[in-house]
């Protein structure tokens, strides 16, 4: 009774500044991560809270640098697309919730449970060692939420009955164990001591994690997404104040002419758009005025380029106008492919792309050198990313423009080869990755067909091959991997706003979902999320079954999600397996005759249809 009676004025007792590390468990400074231990009230956020991560809690590299907790601390709660870190010295993954059967997360005897408090629901996850911890000490564990987790919420998490290789029950950290068993001493043990007896222990009570049982448990609160989407939503809407449709300016500066059956007409050029960075050079912030919202900061002319269909040029009339986003550290010129001019030659499209701000091929470069030098600049990549949502709004208006609908290079004897009325997108990898918030916010947007992408960035990060040199590149800076596993997680409380978990709620639009089996660059995982996120439905029929999604044959309309096997098995574990390069799922996917039938039947009339005579599949 002492401990409840405490409890109703322990807000009112002065602890005296906290720690930098959470008393919880002493595996890591951090961990467990994400917490409420590192929330902070602050009345003027939706929230009520903002996050107060210090240096002193997170990793330090070889050359003694710590990352800035600035840009993550103007946050008001965690990512929705977070997963969740833990340690437990010794603990194997023995009984636990493996990718492979996720619907274990509602089984009454689950070694893990994540639970929205407020609804009392659970999250479906899964559980996993994180891959280069393997060679630390710290043993730590993933929980992966297998869906979006909800906007401005507070989730439980419990631990119970784990074992280590022996099968011997692994005892509860100390600082978690005097919580429990109301033994707490520890200052930032006992300020945490109400928030436990009165919402984490009670909440895992009903759904069966008793006390006693317990080995670990926190909870955590999400941002809102006012906050979160609140400067990009700022950003553009400016953006497009400042450039209307009709005023902006273009430059064509060269033109490929058409060889048609083959290729169509190819025109490249620049167009001006307001720049909201301190500079347009990679590594650069967004301006901040004294409301901390970015400012305009002058013009940049951004280069584009625009594929003209054969179709509308041997017999002219408007075309439909598709958006590409280009992959991972690409640039526009994936928009002169050669299965882009076959998809736009048989549609009579008029494709158009520009280059992603912050994840374009010249920005690679930085991106290596700030993770091992200075990673607090790692934040200049999504908050570049910003500006690349400004750059592909902004040509989406050019292309809709009186001045593109009347340049002769996109007509065929007067007659204008531009519909400035239907406007389609399509994104691989990661133009499917960011190309599906790019849509949810786009108004004028009808349909998109994402291809080889998902989310969230962390559920990608370590699963893909093309990420894997940045992370043997951040081996060399830090020598405990735990401490790189920690800072992916920080990096997903920047990722929300530019990427497609972030918008996850906004999305209204039919998307169409394209993935392949075996893909080491993408893993059909993040797929499978953004289908559920989505509330897609699986195409039958299908290899697999896909949990949390239904399923229906084609033809049907609504989003939808499909995919090819390879036969390459996905990794089981969180980082890439050998994979043989013939057939390669991530780029040959794109190029599938039936993929490219369907492309063009979902974005032409919104109909999903599988062209192909069963599950689709490369023999």
């Amino acid at each position: 009774m002492f401990w409840f009676l405490l409890s109703c004025t322990q807000d009112d007792i002065d602890y005296g500044q906290r720690g930098d590390c959470n008393p919880v468990s002493q595996t890591h400074c951090l961990l467990p991560f994400p917490s409420d231990f590192y929330l902070e009230k602050d009345e003027s956020t939706p929230t009520g809270n903002r996050l107060t991560l210090s240096s002193g809690s997170l990793p330090v590299n070889v050359d003694n640098i710590s990352i800035d907790p600035k840009y993550i601390n103007e946050n008001d709660g965690f990512s929705i697309g977070s997963y969740l870190t833990l340690g437990l010295l010794n603990a194997s993954l023995e009984g636990t919730i493996a990718w492979t059967n996720p619907e274990r997360y509602a089984d009454s005897d689950a070694r893990t449970v994540i639970i929205e408090q407020e609804s009392g629901l659970r999250v479906p996850h899964f559980v996993e060692r994180e891959y280069f911890a393997l060679e630390s000490e710290r043993s730590l564990l993933l929980l992966r939420p297998l869906e979006p987790l909800q906007y401005n919420k507070r989730y439980v998490v419990g631990i119970r009955n784990l074992v280590d290789v022996q099968g011997d029950a692994v005892s509860a950290p100390s600082g978690f164990a005097s919580l429990r068993d109301q033994t707490a001493t520890d200052p930032d043990l006992l300020r945490q001591q109400s928030l436990y007896e009165e919402v984490i222990f009670p909440t895992l009570e009903k759904e069966g994690f008793t006390r006693t049982q317990l080995q670990l448990a926190w909870s955590f609160s999400t941002a809102s997404e006012e906050h979160k989407l609140h400067r990009i939503r700022h950003i553009l809407n400016d953006a497009q104040e400042t450039s209307p449709r009709n005023e902006i300016e273009y430059t064509v500066t060269e033109v490929e002419m058409e060889d048609c059956p083959g290729r169509g007409r190819t025109i490249h050029g620049t167009f001006r758009a307001p720049l909201y960075l301190e500079s347009w050079a990679s590594g650069s912030f967004l301006t901040r005025d004294d409301d901390q919202l970015p400012y305009q900061n002058g013009w940049v002319d951004v280069p584009f380029l625009s594929v003209v269909g054969c179709k509308i040029l041997e017999d002219p009339s408007p075309g439909a106008l598709l958006q590409y986003g280009h992959g991972v550290f690409g640039n526009r010129d994936e928009a002169n492919s050669d299965y882009i001019h076959e998809l736009v030659n048989e549609q009579g499209w008029v494709v158009f792309a520009t280059e992603w701000t912050g994840m374009k091929r010249t920005d690679s470069a930085q991106i290596a050198l700030d993770l091992i030098t200075q990673p607090t600049h790692f934040a200049s990549l999504t908050e570049r990313l910003h500006q690349a949502w400004v750059e592909f709004l902004i040509l989406s208006d050019l292309m809709r423009s009186e001045a593109i609908q009347n340049e002769p290079l996109f007509q065929v004897d007067g007659v204008s080869l531009i519909d400035p009325h239907t406007l389609y997108y399509y994104g691989n990898s990661q133009g499917a990755i960011l190309g599906g918030g790019y849509v949810a916010m786009h108004p004028d947007i009808q349909r998109a067909v994402l291809g080889v992408g998902g989310m969230p960035w962390t559920l990608i990060l370590n699963r893909s091959m093309a990420m894997d040199p940045f992370l043997r590149a951040m081996k060399t800076m830090y020598e405990d991997w735990a401490d790189i596993t920690v800072m992916e997680i920080l990096f997903q409380q920047l990722w929300d706003a530019t990427e497609s978990v972030g918008w996850t709620y906004r999305q209204n639009k039919p998307i169409l979902i394209q993935a392949a089996i075996g893909d080491r660059s993408v893993p059909p995982l993040a797929a499978h999320f953004m289908a559920r996120g989505y509330r897609a439905k699986l195409v039958e029929p299908y290899h697999r079954p896909i949990m949390g999604l239904e399923t229906q044959p084609s033809p049907f309309e609504g989003s939808a999600l499909i995919e090819w096997d390879y036969g390459i098995s996905d990794p089981i574990l969180s980082h890439p397996g050998p994979v043989s390069t013939d057939p390669e799922p991530h780029e040959d996917l794109r190029r599938e005759p039936e993929i490219q039938q369907q492309i063009g039947t979902f974005l032409g009339s919104g109909t999903v249809v599988n062209y192909c005579e069963e599950a689709c599949s490369s023999d």
